[in-house]
Order: structure tokens, then sequence, then C-alpha cells
């Protein structure tokens, strides 16, 4: 099991994957006056459009030799996670790990479409080791938002910087129209045809975070763009019309639970996608299937091996913490899990923004850690070795904090990347945590 974070695992001065000579450069200009206006400006900018507080820290650059590590690493566990989606309809093995709920599995079941089983965007979430590696905690592929806001804080760092400063190269997420520019060539692969418009489907009144801008990106583009409610879309013989306009392509800002919440509502919107009628990123069953963090039992697990190409299993899974779903465990490792619970995290599968994460460590006494087995045991949660990471300073008048670091992947490119600072076990933003553009 993991080393407690407390102890020589963790060091100050971050992960030694990151670059320390441009590093203490990165740091030095965020010391001076202007870069701490950056900093002051790129919080107050972000937290606008988020519609909360948003912390920015400062810049991080990753060494070359991890850099491109990192790169083989996102291209195969994208490889891995569509394998997953397209066995999951007749590996049974497969199927009884990534469990469906009862209120989706008719959904999941009826879609055979093969382009929705394709994973167009996700985030891999990682946790980077003392001794210079890094293991993957989860996959987000449903609306990874915080990538637009990454690209923002590295493009605005980008041009403050001295020129006399080498930084690695661009990544796409750095470019004004990059988010747009992949849904347009993900749509057109799929469909064939080039969005003439898009609708930008949300629940009315529900989070908006990235819309805005993208509805920027797309008129940019010369894309017409506009904002709907997923119970808007109608389907029939004549096609598919969002709010009485004909539509072919939409981006859908939808969360797993309010799907589930609302689907007695979305018949035809499901109809819709799973026909093909509609165009929505990482299809259903990508989304579905491909956001489940029961996949990551999936990877961890030598009994799939011979699932997935040789190079990729010897490359990932030796990666991934131990990794199971808990109502599957044997009655031994149920027992471990209870009388350690230092050495284990408890993941709803589907849920988001950390809310459905219990760490072992942040639980006060054995009894609260007791029921939270039995309720992740009866729910089908994810149950994953704990994973001491690595801390930073970055040249903050603050503790050294726990820093994850997070990989934008577009069909198996990384386009962005970002550093998440926390004073406790969650590095999530959305609990409060810090991010920081990384030049990758």
């Amino acid at each position: 099991m993991a080393d407690d974070p407390s102890d020589g695992a963790t060091q100050s001065d971050g992960w030694p994957g990151f670059d320390p000579n441009i590093s203490l450069e990165l740091k030095a200009s965020g010391q001076q006056s202007q870069g701490a206006q950056l900093t002051r400006e790129l919080t107050d900018r972000i937290s606008a459009a988020r519609g909360l507080r948003y912390r920015i820290g400062l810049p991080i650059a990753v060494r070359s030799t991890a850099a491109r590590e990192l790169s083989r690493f996102a291209e195969a566990v994208h490889r891995m996670l569509e394998r997953i989606v397209v066995l999951h309809s007749h590996d049974d093995e497969i199927s009884r790990v990534l469990a469906v709920p009862a209120d989706m599995s008719e959904d999941v079941c009826l879609d055979r479409l093969p382009s929705n089983a394709r994973i167009h965007l996700c985030r891999l979430d990682l946790v980077t080791t003392a001794g210079g590696d890094f293991r993957a905690l989860e996959a987000n592929a449903n609306c990874p938002a915080a990538l637009v806001y990454s690209g923002w804080a590295s493009a605005a760092w980008r041009a403050a910087l001295s020129s006399t400063l080498t930084i690695p190269p661009a990544l796409d997420h750095e470019k004004a129209t990059w988010f747009a520019e992949w849904f347009v060539q993900a749509a057109n692969a799929t469909t064939g045809s080039t969005p003439g418009s898009v609708a930008l489907l949300r629940v009315s009144g529900g989070n908006r975070t990235e819309l805005a801008d993208l509805e920027r990106q797309f008129h940019e583009l010369g894309i017409e763009a506009f904002e709907a409610d997923p119970r808007d879309v109608s389907f029939g013989s004549s096609g598919v019309t969002v709010l009485g306009r004909p539509v072919r392509h939409a981006y859908l800002k939808l969360g797993m639970q309010d799907f589930r919440h609302l689907r007695a509502e979305l018949d035809d919107f499901v109809s819709a996608v799973r026909s093909g009628a509609l165009f929505v990123q990482n299809g259903q069953r990508g989304r579905w299937l491909g956001d489940n963090k029961l996949c990551l039992a999936v990877l961890s697990d030598p009994a799939f091996q011979d699932r997935f190409d040789v190079a990729d299993w010897d490359l990932v899974h030796p990666r991934i913490p131990w990794s199971r779903s808990l109502a599957l465990c044997s009655q031994e490792s149920v027992g471990l899990v209870r009388s350690q619970r230092q050495n284990y995290v408890l993941k709803h599968p589907l849920d988001t923004r950390g809310r459905g994460v219990v760490i072992g460590r942040e639980v006060a006494d054995s009894q609260a850690w007791m029921g939270a087995v039995e309720t992740a045991r009866a729910q089908n949660w994810l149950v994953q070795e704990f994973c001491a990471g690595t801390h930073i300073t970055n040249g903050e008048d603050r503790p050294p904090y726990l820093h994850d670091l997070a990989l934008g992947v577009v069909n198996g490119k990384i386009v962005g990347a970002f550093t998440r600072s926390s004073p406790g076990l969650k590095t999530n933003i959305a609990l409060g945590g810090r991010l920081h553009p990384v030049f990758l």
C-alpha cells in the first residue's frame, strides 16, 4: 500500500517530472508584481466565467522526457477505454465489473451505433509520485470544462513571460478557438458534415461553465450556436429539431446525475443520439461507460489483460493503483478495506466534482468508515488503493500543497494540462483547489 503522505515519500518541491530550471524562473516571474497581478486577473476572469471562486496558481513546466512518457500513456489509455466501451456489449466479465445502474441499462443495451462508443474528449487525472512516475486515478469522459480555463491561463502566462525563457511549445488548449475546433473535427469525422449550427444543451438554470466561451468560439468559426435544454429536443420522421430549429450537432453539458434524474423526459433526445440523427461529443456509450470510474477496475485487474494490446497493457497497467468493484470483492478483500481505512478510497462510479469520494484517511472513526464501506458495497462503488502524491509550494507563501496532474486528451492526443493543488487530500477545484497551468 502507499506510504503515508507525511513521510519521506512526498516532497515540497513537487514532482521530479517537473522541470526545476524552468519552474524556478516561472516562480520568480510569478513573484514579481506583474506576475502577481496576472494571477489575480486570471482568478477574477475565470471566477466570473464560472460563477464561483476559481483560484489560479503559478505555472509549472514538465521535463521533455516526462512529457513524452505522458503522451505515450495518454494514447494507450484512450485506446483501452474505447476498447472497454466496445467490449461491454458482449463481454460478460467486463459488463459484470462495469455494471450499469438499472435505470440506464436499457439505454446502454439498445445503443449499438459504433460511433456512440467513441470517446472524443476526456480528462485523465493522475497522481504523481516521489520517484518521478505517476498513477492514473480516474478518467473524466463527460464535460471536463477546466481545460478551457487552463488554456486561458497558459496562453496568458506565455504572453507575459520573457522571450528569453524557453518553455515547451503551446498545446492546443492555448488557442482561442480550440474547443470549438476539436468539436467540429469530431462532428465532421462522425457525420460527414461540418456543423452550420450547434445546440449547446444543458439543464435549464443549470451549470453553464464553458458554454459562454464555447458559443463565442463557434461564432468566431462562423457557426451559429445557441443554448437549449435537452428536453427541448424533438425527434421524428423529419429529423431532429431543438426549439423548432433543425439541428444535426449538439454539445452536451449534462452531468450523469442530472441525466438520470431527467431520463423520463428525454426519450426524443436519447433516441436521436442512439440512431445517429443527432451527434453529441462522446456519443452515449462513450460517455456513460467511459466516464464510469469502474473502468479503472478493469484496467487494474490482470484477469482482463488478454482483452488489450500487449504493449498498451504493459505501459498502462503498472500505473493503475489497485482498483476493484467493491461489490465483487472477496470477503478477505472486503475485510482488509474495512480494517485498513488509511489504505483505501471509495468512489461512486458516476459522481462528479469529488462529491462521491470517501478517503479513508479523512474519515473520523472506524464506525463511520464501516458505514461508508457498506454503502459502497451495496451500490457497487469503486474501491481504490490510496496513493500518496507529491507536494508543491510553487513559490507562494504557504505550506506545501498536495497536487495532481490532469491531462486533456482528444482522440488520444494531449491537448492541455494543468495541476490542481490543495491543502487537503482532494484536489478538486470544485472543493477549493487551485489550478496551475502546465507547460508540457
